[in-house]
C-alpha cells in the first residue's frame, strides 16, 4: 500500500475537524433553541387563566354591586352592575377561544363558563326578590297619608303655672318685709283632641295585617335569598375548585417544561463534552501527525545529507578517475598531434599532405572530445559554458562529412548530405558542440548499419534578423533499428541496447546522453523515429542566432620567427613519457637549444646538481618524484632556472599548485609550436612567481597586456573596452567581497573571488591571481575569518594598484 502523502493526511483531518465542528455546533444549537424557545414560552403570560382570574375578580364585583343596590336602592349602583355583566358576558366569549387546546381544557372552560352564568343568575333572582318589596312600601304611604289626613278639634283645659317673681333690689331685699309663699295660678289652655278615634283603630288594624303580611313575605323572601346565596357560595367554591385545577395544571405543565430544559440542556452539555473532547483528540492527531512528519523529515534530511557527502565523494571520485584517464590518452594524443604537426611541415608531397591533415584534424577532435570528457561533471551539473563564435554551416557540414567518410567507406556505406532546403548560412553559436554532437551521431549510424545508406539531411526556416534561426538536422540511416520501448532509454547514462551488434561494437553508452545534455543546454530539441530492422530518422532542431561573416578567419599558420638567442640557451625536459620527450627534443633541437633529457623527478634534481639549465620543462605527474617536488628542490639550488610545467589537466587548483611549488610559467599538453614558443618567450620576460611582491616592484610590473593585445589581434578599441571591465568588475568585487566578509556569507565570498581571478590572469597579475585563488580556497574550505581578512587586505591594495596603472595605461591612450 502507498504511503499515504502528509499533505493529503492533513487536509482529511481538516476536514474532519471542520465536520465536527460544524455537525456539534449544529447539534449545540438546536438544542439551545429549544431551550431558548422554552424559555420564551414560560415568558409569555397565560392569557387563559388570566382571563379566568379576571372573570372571577369581576363575578365578586357583581356581588358587592347587586348588596350596594339592594341595601340603597341607589340607580348609581345598578348601572356598573349591566356593565360589569355585560364585560362578564365579553369575557366568557373570549375564554371560548382558549379552549381549543385539548378536549379536557374544552370541558373545563365550558364548566367555568357554565358557573358563571349561574352565579349572574342568582344574582339577577336576588334583585327579583327584592323589587316584590316594593308593594308593601306603597301600602305604608297609603296608611300613613290617611293618618296625617285624620281631623283634630281644640279643648279648653285648666292647667296650672308657675308664678313670675319679680325682680327686688338689694336694699329691697334687706329692710323688705319676708317674701310670701309661691302661689299657684290657674291658667287656662287649648288642647288639640283627635276626633276620629275610630278611623285610627282601623287603621292601626291595618298596619298590623300589612305588618304580618310583610313579615310573613320577608321570610319568604328571606328563605329563598338564603337558598340563592348558599346556591351562590356553592358555586363559588366549584368556581375556585375550577381555577385551581387550572392553575395545578398549568404548574404541572410548567414542571413539564421545566424538565424538558433540564433534558435539552443535560443533552447540549453532553454534546459540548463530546464535541470538546472529540477537537482535542483531532487536535492531538493532527499535532502528532505534525511531529511525525518533522521527525521523518528530519530523517530524511539526514538521509540526503549522507547521500549528498557520498553523491560528493562519488564525483569527486568520478573527477578523479577521468582526470587520470584523461591524462593518461593525453600522453599518446600529445604525440600524435605533435609528430603530425611536425610531418606536416616536412612533407612537401600533396597527398601525404592530405592525409596527415586529416590525422592532424581528427587529432585535434580527439583532444577536443578529451576535454569533454574532462567536463563531463558540468554537464550533467549544467554548468557547461558554451562558446559564441560566428562560423559557416556549410564548412561545418563539409567537415563532418570528412571526418566520417572513411568509416563509411570501410563498410561500403554510401555517405550522403542533402544540403538542397539549406541557404548558406553563417551563424553565432558553439560550433564546436554542433560538430561533436553530429559527429557522434553519424558514427553511431554507420557503426549500427552494415548496408545501405546515412544520409546527413539539413534544413532551416526563414531568415528572421528579430528571431532566432531554427536549423533541422536529419541523420537517416538503413540500420537495425530501435524499438518504440527503447526510444527514450537510449539517452540515459552508460546506457546500451543488448543486441548482438551492439555486443560486438562494444562502446561506454555515454554517446548519445552526451548528445542528449548537448542539445538541451543550446535550447533544441532531439526525436527519435525508428522500428526494429527498418532504420532509424534522428531529427535535431537547434535555435542559432544570424552569424556576422566578416568574423570569420581563415585559419593561417604564422610563421614562426625564433629568436637568435635561443641558441644560447640550455633545457631540461622532464617526463616520463619517451615519445613526449622526442616530440618536445624535436621541436627544440630545430630552434638550436642544447637538450637534456631525465625520465623523472629524481633524474632532473641530479642533473640540476651539476649543470645550470635555463629553462626546465618539468612534467607534473611523474614516478619516484613529482614535478612539483622536484621544481621546489631545484630551486632552492638554483633561484636563477626558469621551470615550465607540463601538465594535461586545466583544473584551478592544479595550476595553483604549480604556482606555490614556484614554477614560473605553465604548457598545457598538447600544444602546438606556436603554443611553446609563446610560453618560452612570456617565461624567460617574467621574474620568478616568489621573487614578485608588490611593495618591490612599480605597479607596471604587475600587469602585463599581450594576453590581451594577442587575443585581439591589433583591435585597440577591444584592449580599451576589456581594460575598462576589469576597472569596473575589480571595484565592484572588492565592495562585494568586503559587504560579504562583514556578513560572514563565505559562498558569495568565494564566489565573487571565482568571478575576479580569470581577469586578473588574463592581464597577468599572477601575484593577484594567486592571492584571489587562495582567498577563493579559504571561503570554500577552512572559513578561517581572519586568514580571508587577511588576504583580502592585501588584494585591495594590489587591485587598487593596478587599477591606477590601468587608468593611466587609458589616459596616454587616450
Amino acid at each position: 500500500m502507498k504511503r499515504i502523502k502528509i499533505e493529503f493526511q492533513v487536509t482529511l483531518l481538516t476536514v474532519l475537524v471542520v465536520l465536527a465542528v460544524s455537525y456539534s455546533g449544529f447539534l449545540v444549537y438546536q438544542s439551545l433553541s429549544q431551550i431558548v424557545d422554552s424559555i420564551h414560552k414560560e415568558a409569555r403570560p397565560d392569557f387563559k387563566l388570566l382571563l379566568i382570574k379576571d372573570i372571577e375578580s369581576d363575578l365578586t364585583e357583581v356581588e358587592n354591586t347587586v348588596r350596594l343596590y339592594t341595601l340603597t336602592r341607589e340607580e348609581k349602583y345598578f348601572h356598573p352592575y349591566r356593565e360589569i355583566n355585560q364585560e362578564i358576558q365579553d369575557k366568557l366569549t373570549n375564554l371560548q377561544d382558549y379552549a381549543l387546546t385539548s378536549d379536557d381544557e374544552k370541558l373545563q372552560i365550558d364548566s367555568i363558563r357554565s358557573l358563571a352564568n349561574d352565579k349572574l343568575a342568582i344574582w339577577e333572582n336576588i334583585l327579583a326578590l327584592h323589587y316584590s318589596k316594593v308593594d308593601a312600601h306603597e301600602s305604608f304611604s297609603e296608611l300613613y297619608s290617611k293618618i296625617d289626613s285624620s281631623i283634630t278639634e281644640p279643648d279648653t283645659i285648666l292647667v296650672e303655672a308657675p308664678v313670675v317673681e319679680e325682680k327686688v333690689g338689694l336694699l329691697k331685699r334687706i329692710f323688705g318685709k319676708k317674701k310670701k309663699d309661691k302661689d299657684t295660678l290657674m291658667v287656662q289652655q287649648l288642647q288639640p283632641v283627635d276626633s276620629n278615634k275610630i278611623e285610627k283603630a282601623a287603621i292601626k288594624q291595618e298596619i298590623a295585617e300589612i305588618e304580618q303580611r310583610i313579615k310573613t313575605s320577608n321570610q319568604a323572601l328571606s328563605v329563598k335569598e338564603k337558598a340563592l346565596l348558599e346556591k351562590n357560595i356553592e358555586l363559588t367554591e366549584l368556581l375556585k375548585t375550577q381555577i385551581t385545577e387550572l392553575e395545578t395544571k398549568e404548574q404541572k405543565k410548567l414542571l413539564v417544561k421545566t424538565q424538558e430544559a433540564d433534558r435539552l440542556a443535560a443533552i447540549t452539555y453532553k454534546r459540548l463534552a463530546l464535541f470538546t473532547i472529540g477537537a482535542v483528540i483531532l487536535l492531538l492527531l493532527v499535532l502528532f501527525i505534525f511531529y511525525r512528519y518533522l521527525n521523518k523529515s528530519r530523517a530524511y534530511q539526514t538521509i540526503l545529507r549522507q547521500a549528498k557527502t557520498e553523491a560528493e565523494k562519488l564525483a569527486r571520485a568520478k573527477e578523479l578517475f577521468v582526470a587520470t584517464v584523461s591524462h593518461e590518452m593525453r600522453t599518446p594524443i600529445n604525440a600524435i598531434y605533435g609528430l603530425t604537426e611536425q610531418l606536416l611541415q616536412r612533407t612537401e608531397s600533396s597527398d601525404q599532405k592530405k592525409d596527415l591533415e586529416i590525422i592532424y584534424n581528427s587529432t585535434e577532435h580527439l583532444i577536443a572530445l578529451v576535454n569533454d570528457t574532462l567536463d563531463f561533471s558540468k554537464i550533467e551539473s549544467q554548468k557547461l559554458q558554451l562558446d559564441q563564435v560566428d562560423f559557416s554551416l556549410d564548412k561545418l557540414l563539409s567537415e563532418v562529412i570528412t571526418l566520417n567518410r572513411r568509416n563509411a567507406e570501410a563498410k561500403q556505406l554510401e555517405l550522403i548530405l542533402d544540403t538542397r532546403q539549406l541557404p548558406p548560412l553563417v551563424l553565432s553559436g558553439d560550433a564546436f558542440r554542433l560538430k561533436q554532437v553530429l559527429i557522434n551521431l553519424l558514427n553511431n549510424a554507420i557503426k549500427f548499419t552494415d548496408q545501405g545508406s546515412v544520409s546527413l539531411k539539413v534544413s532551416a526556416n526563414a531568415m528572421d534578423h528579430n528571431n532566432p534561426v531554427w536549423v533541422n538536422f536529419q541523420i537517416i540511416d538503413t540500420g537495425i533499428g530501435i524499438s518504440k520501448e527503447n526510444h527514450q532509454v537510449i539517452f540515459d547514462d552508460f546506457v546500451q541496447l543488448e543486441t548482438d551488434l551492439t555486443k560486438k561494437q562494444g562502446g561506454a553508452g555515454l554517446g548519445l546522453s552526451i548528445v542528449k545534455k548537448l542539445i538541451d543546454i543550446q535550447g533544441g530539441t532531439i526525436q527519435v523515429d525508428s522500428e526494429l530492422h527498418q532504420g532509424t530518422t534522428i531529427t535535431i532542431k537547434i535555435p542559432y542566432r544570424k552569424g556576422n561573416p566578416a568574423n570569420i578567419k581563415t585559419p593561417v599558420k604564422p610563421e614562426l620567427v625564433i629568436p637568435d638567442s635561443f641558441s644560447q640557451l640550455t633545457a631540461l625536459i622532464v617526463d616520463d613519457e619517451e615519445f613526449n620527450r622526442y616530440l618536445l627534443k624535436g621541436i627544440l633541437k630545430k630552434w638550436n637549444l642544447r637538450i637534456e633529457e631525465s625520465s623523472n623527478g629524481q633524474e632532473a634534481v641530479e642533473h640540476c646538481r651539476s649543470i645550470h639549465f635555463d629553462l626546465i620543462f618539468m612534467d607534473v605527474r611523474m614516478p619516484i618524484l613529482n614535478g612539483l617536488e622536484a621544481s621546489q628542490q631545484i630551486l632552492n639550488r638554483d633561484k636563477k632556472v626558469k621551470i615550465i610545467a607540463l601538465t594535461a589537466t586545466n583544473k584551478p587548483e592544479d595550476l595553483e599548485k604549480c604556482e606555490q611549488a614556484g614554477m614560473h610559467n605553465f604548457l598545457a599538453k598538447p600544444f602546438t609550436e606556436s603554443d611553446l614558443l609563446q610560453t618560452i618567450k612570456e617565461t624567460l620576460q617574467s621574474q620568478p612567481h616568489k621573487a614578485k611582491k608588490v611593495e618591490e616592484s612599480s605597479e607596471q610590473s604587475t600587469i602585463d597586456l599581450s594576453e590581451l593585445e594577442r587575443m585581439a589581434d591589433g583591435n585597440k578599441d577591444f584592449v580599451r573596452e576589456m581594460v575598462e571591465i576589469f576597472i569596473r568588475s575589480s571595484q565592484h568585487g572588492l565592495e562585494e567581497i568586503q559587504r560579504n566578509i562583514d556578513l560572514k556569507n563565505w559562498d558569495l565570498v568565494r564566489e565573487y573571488a571565482h568571478k575576479m581571478a580569470a581577469p586578473t590572469k588574463h592581464l597577468k597579475a599572477l601575484s593577484l591571481y594567486s592571492k584571489i585563488k587562495e582567498m577563493e580556497r579559504e571561503a570554500d574550505t577552512t572559513k578561517n575569518q581572519q586568514k580571508i581578512t587577511q588576504l583580502f587586505g592585501e588584494i585591495k591594495l594590489e587591485v587598487q594598484a593596478a587599477n591606477r596603472h590601468l587608468k593611466a595605461i587609458l589616459n596616454i591612450a587616450g
